[in-house]
């Protein structure tokens, strides 16, 4: 007998013309369909061994009549008035049965057919929900494997039409309780979400993932431009020790296993992929919407993901963090009206180039699926095959029996290691037994090491031992070069050379006369000095008379460089005739250096007389540079003598000595140049002054040419730029080191493919640990990503937690570094310096710097960096710190507020500042003010004009919001199509968009344009123009134009339009510099629309 269903489950409306509405996630699970029609995605394999006697005729006609009883089954996707529907299939479903009981490779040639359909996509527009596959091996051994879509059914639907089928082949009646017919579950299901239900639900998704980042955890490769989909399996049997614990643990907690293990699990998460203090890891979780008696044994996906959010709180208890999942997870399971793509929607998310929206894991607690079952002389054995592709980064399954149980990882095989996954399952399990006998304890001292694996960790992070410094200042280690080499080429500049012994003589004058002016031991000079080798002779002039010297920017503003001066006030300046005006308005005491001909004529070389007055001792400072500081004011950094000699004297990552020629091509305020000039000088090679800082690819290969340079450094946003084009310059090098950013892989490989004989060395480290800290000479062309590298002799780096203890291996931390080359600190900033320079844990006496940027090590051992812990970015090598953007914005009197944020991806960031102004304020206006107070690195590209900033609901500036606003952008006057065809186009997307009128440049995503928007365009231009039209090619041509072009043309995207040329877009984005930045943000959901682009996942069940 039927059950009784409630009045709107028994609404009756015709389902035959206008189709059966599609649910949310059945619609998204279509498009995803629609967009990969080359991938199996979603396809649920079910694969069975029977053994017993079976007639093969009626095994046949059982698997073509499973759409008699579950009309769903028989059903095929269209699109609709409203959207996607379900409409009669076309034929009968494919059934394929074979009699392989003469074939001696039976088993073989099953084996061979089953892979083969395994990857085998579903076209759920012309097909129905399930294909099947039936092999008769011999007499009593038999296989049948059935692919059925999820947009069909869930696991509780799997169970019913195996318990069925098994009933059905062993008896050969079917059974004799009438299902519901699927139309009635469809309404109740479309009543469910637009009605009072359903609103609620959209209210609650638009606060919880308000102001919310996309959660990622790091991977061991770098996500392809095109993905495979490819899954990867790992199964860890559950002891039954651990479910008897967990079983006390959720009885004394009066909860349920899925509450605590997703807490461990978001633990596990946020230490994985090191977040700190504040931040929410989510996974997505199935929830099912069968609470209803009459929905029990209904076939059909009765269920939606929802994305869970856990804020883990690390000065809280596992105790508290309970609480916390019992409440989200309450929450979750009340909004379960909605479809994931209606919750996305409802919460302005519409996903990164990065990968699905939200979050890319997923977590769910099941019962261990039964494998066997038994029907009147037949024994059938779920053999439980794995699909074979996977939309999400990582699915976490605990499948729990009355033996313990399993936990089921399914993982996409190109982005993760089996090593790191096998890792990962161990440490939950793990973690979750700790945090169950400690539930009291803060999560920050829950440790997730033992005492001998911590000390293992920090030896890893120690580099070799230091040699004996070979003299106790870098004036001491240069005057020995001196003597050695005095008639060597020391220092290069445009057409004229200084050898060693005038470099010397030079410095030493320069050093006569800063004591002449008083410049006493300890103290700084300021060098306001042109490049060249006047410049480089005042560097070892000030060491002389055992000062410090702070390199000043030519190009910055002036008001920056009193801000500079005030922060670390020198004693003196030095100057020439070209900079001694702008010098002496500085407020130092004034020293001018003599003309070029005049310092190389002193009477006798400094190195000939024996250390001079003022000489240094290792820890005393050399130089003082400045960097970028949140407060607005800059940070001056002491470095060492120590740090520059264990950095520069016969380095272990490069050799370098006579007959060698260094480039400097970076600027003596950037620190990129102590290298430079040092390694050079400190070893008796030859230094070339490059003639300015910012080079052309063919000025830099004519000064590697035409010097014959050996050694030569570029930042990693230079390197990308000269490898583009410029190759040559590479030919004659030895040595090529690159660092500053992340260093660009696909350079790099090109570079070492192209010249083999090419040394190539990735060199990472802060300012305040003097230029490098790792070094990684790559003895291959990287794969993924260039690695950090190696500590430096004497150098340390380790990968911490914020309470100071190693990371396990593979989970994220942030670099702290120290040893030989650690800063003194900050000058003139006590408060900053304790902040950042922190006592070493296992090292007494010793200090680390805290970098704030993350890496993880990974399976082989390397590290890849994977960005910043607070806002700091790189902007073509500088360091740039937003805070001080914002400071100098706020002092422009048409700011009221404002937030910069970076755009872009790591190593090619650019800034976009967002203000709310006062009328009147242009763009430019904010632009012209920056660039007379900041440095122009530090000068947004980009800015946006809001009447407000946007909030999240706990008060803060809501910066991933903002993150996807587009640039300011202006829409011409609406302009009329051309042609007949752009105005077929026009009407068609003004239809599924609900719009009166259009322009044919208006972009679709601008426009509102969504999934469900372009299935209807797609379907409605291929009524109108009678040819196949994919959705994925609405979205290659998101304008009306654009679009119009690719139809006439008659080919594929690929192929390039036959017809009229293809007019570009015209989009205006008020930037603030000729700059062509890609406005890609507007395109976002494209990844997982069209090949190339990722798709986010809605899983649920053991075998989704």
């Amino acid at each position: 007998m039927s059950p009784r269903l409630p009045e709107a489950a028994n609404a009756s409306r015709p389902g035959t013309a206008a189709g059966i509405p599609a649910s949310g996630m059945q619609a998204g699970l279509w498009f995803i369909n629609q967009t990969r029609p080359d991938v199996p995605l979603y396809t649920v394999p079910l694969v069975l061994r029977l053994t017993g006697e079976l007639d093969i005729e009626a095994v046949r006609s059982t698997l073509h009549a499973l759409p008699d009883r579950h009309d769903l089954l028989g059903l095929r996707f269209a699109v609709g008035p409203e959207g996607a529907v379900l409409v009669p299939g076309n034929g009968r479903p494919d059934v394929t049965v074979l009699d392989l009981r003469d074939r001696p490779d039976a088993p073989a040639a099953w084996e061979a057919l089953l892979q083969d359909c395994l990857h085998r996509p579903q076209d759920l527009g012309a097909e129905a929900g399930y294909r099947a596959v039936f092999a008769s091996l011999d007499d009593r051994h038999h296989m049948l494997a059935l692919f059925l879509h999820h947009a069909y059914l869930d696991a509780r639907s799997v169970e019913v039409l195996l318990r069925e089928l098994v009933a059905e082949l062993g008896s050969g009646a079917a059974p004799d309780t009438e299902p519901v017919p699927y139309r009635r579950v469809a309404e109740w299901l479309r009543e469910s979400a637009q009605g009072p239900v359903g609103e609620a639900s959209r209210a609650y998704w638009q606060a919880e993932l308000a102001g919310g980042t996309d959660f990622r955890l790091p991977t061991d490769h770098d996500r392809p431009q095109e993905r495979s989909y490819a899954a990867a399996h790992l199964r860890r049997r559950i002891p039954a020790g651990f479910l008897t614990r967990l079983e006390q643990f959720c009885r004394d907690q009066r909860a349920t296993p899925f509450m605590v293990l997703a807490s461990a699990y978001a633990m596990a998460l946020a230490t994985w992929s090191g977040v700190a203090e504040g931040a929410d890891p989510v996974m997505s979780v199935p929830q099912t919407l069968r609470r209803e008696e009459w929905l029990q044994d209904v076939v059909g996906p009765l269920l939606n993901s929802v994305p869970l959010r856990i804020p883990v709180s690390w000065t809280g208890t596992f105790r508290e963090l309970l609480t916390t999942t019992r409440k989200q997870a309450a929450g979750a399971m009340l909004n379960a009206a909605i479809g994931y793509d209606e919750i996305l929607a409802a919460a302005g998310r519409v996903g990164s180039r990065s990968g699905p929206p939200v979050t890319s894991v997923s977590f769910q607690v099941s019962e261990e699926v039964q494998q066997t079952f038994r029907a009147e002389g037949l024994v059938v054995v779920d053999l439980l095959v794995p699909p074979p592709v996977i939309d999400l980064d990582l699915t976490w399954d605990v499948r729990l029996d009355e033996t313990g149980g399993s936990l089921v990882v399914a993982y996409a095989a190109e982005l993760f290691s089996p090593k790191t996954v096998e890792r990962m399952s161990d440490e939950f399990l793990a973690l979750a037994e700790t945090l169950m006998a400690a539930p009291d304890v803060p999560l920050s001292q829950v440790s997730y090491r033992g005492a001998e694996e911590s000390a293992r960790a920090w030896a890893l992070g120690e580099g070799a031992p230091l040699p004996p410094l070979p003299g106790a200042s870098v004036d001491e280690v240069f005057r020995q070069a001196v003597a050695a080499h005095p008639d060597t080429t020391a220092v290069i500049h445009g057409t004229r050379a200084w050898s060693y012994a005038e470099l010397d003589t030079a410095g030493d004058l320069i050093a006569d006369r800063l004591r002449a002016a008083g410049v006493s031991q300890g103290a700084a000079v300021a060098l306001a000095l042109p490049r060249g080798r006047v410049a480089v002779a005042a560097m070892l002039g000030v060491m002389r008379a055992g000062a410090a010297y702070l390199p000043l920017d030519p190009d910055q503003p002036a008001a920056r460089t009193r801000a500079v001066v005030e922060r670390v006030r020198p004693a003196a300046v030095l100057a020439d005739e070209s900079t001694a005006d702008a010098a002496g308005a500085l407020g130092c005491r004034l020293v001018t250096v003599p003309a070029e001909d005049a310092l190389t004529r002193h009477p006798e070389p400094a190195a000939s007389r024996g250390p001079t007055r003022g000489s240094a001792s290792p820890d005393d400072p050399c130089y003082v540079m400045c960097t970028s500081g949140t407060t607005g004011e800059p940070k001056a950094v002491e470095i060492t003598h120590r740090g520059v000699i264990s950095l520069a004297h016969r380095p272990g990552f490069v050799l370098l000595g006579p007959g060698d020629v260094v480039l400097q091509a970076a600027p003596v305020h950037f620190d990129a140049s102590t290298f430079e000039i040092w390694g050079a000088l400190l070893n008796g090679a030859a230094l070339v002054v490059a003639p300015r800082t910012q080079l052309t690819g063919p000025e830099l290969t004519e000064l590697v040419e035409g010097h014959g340079i050996t050694t030569l450094h570029l930042t990693a946003g230079l390197l990308r730029v000269v490898a583009d084009g410029h190759g040559r310059c590479f030919a004659g090098l030895r040595t090529l080191l690159t660092g500053g950013d992340v260093v660009p892989v696909q350079a790099v490989r090109r570079l070492m493919t192209e010249y083999p004989d090419l040394r190539v060395v990735a060199c990472y480290g802060p300012t305040e640990n003097t230029t490098f800290s790792m070094v990684e000479v790559l003895d291959a062309p990287p794969a993924d990503f260039v690695p950090l590298g190696r500590p430096l002799a004497g150098r340390s780096a380790h990968l911490l937690d914020p309470w100071l203890r190693p990371v396990p291996d593979g989970a994220v931390g942030e670099i702290h570094v120290g040893g030989a080359g650690l800063a003194r600190g900050y000058l003139g900033d006590t408060g900053t310096t304790v902040e950042r320079f922190v006592t070493h844990p296992a090292r007494l006496g010793q200090l680390l710097y805290r970098t704030g940027d993350l890496a993880r090590r990974r399976p082989d051992g390397t590290w890849q960096f994977l960005g910043r812990r607070d806002h700091q970015v790189k902007i073509r090598g500088v360091r740039v710190e937003p805070a001080e953007v914002e400071s100098a914005l706020l002092r422009h009197p048409g700011v009221q507020r404002c937030v910069v944020l970076p755009r872009g991806e790591a190593g090619e960031f650019s800034l976009t500042a967002y203000v709310v102004a006062r009328p009147g304020t242009p763009a430019g206006a904010l632009r012209d003010h920056l660039l007379g107070a900041l440095p122009t690195a530090l000068v947004p590209t980009a800015y946006v004009l809001l009447d407000e900033l946007p909030l999240t609901a706990q008060g803060k500036v809501d910066a991933a919001h903002l993150g996807r606003l587009p640039l300011t952008v202006a829409e011409d006057a609406v302009e009329e199509p051309l042609d007949l065809t752009e105005a077929a186009v026009r009407d068609i997307w003004c239809a599924a968009l609900r719009l009166e009128k259009v322009s044919v440049h208006t972009n679709f995503f601008e426009a509102g344009g969504h999934s469900l928007a372009a299935l209807s365009i797609a379907g409605l231009l291929e009524r109108e123009f009678g040819r196949r039209v994919p959705v994925s090619e609405v979205l290659r041509h998101p304008t009306v134009r654009t679009l119009a072009t690719w139809l006439e043309s008659g080919r594929p995207s690929s192929a390039g339009p036959a017809g009229r040329p293809r007019p570009q877009d015209s989009i205006h984005i008020e930037m603030a510099a000729d700059l062509a930045v890609a406005s890609a943000d507007e395109l976002a959901m494209l990844q997982r629309l069209v090949p190339g682009y990722d798709a986010p996942l809605t899983t649920e069940g053991s075998r989704s």
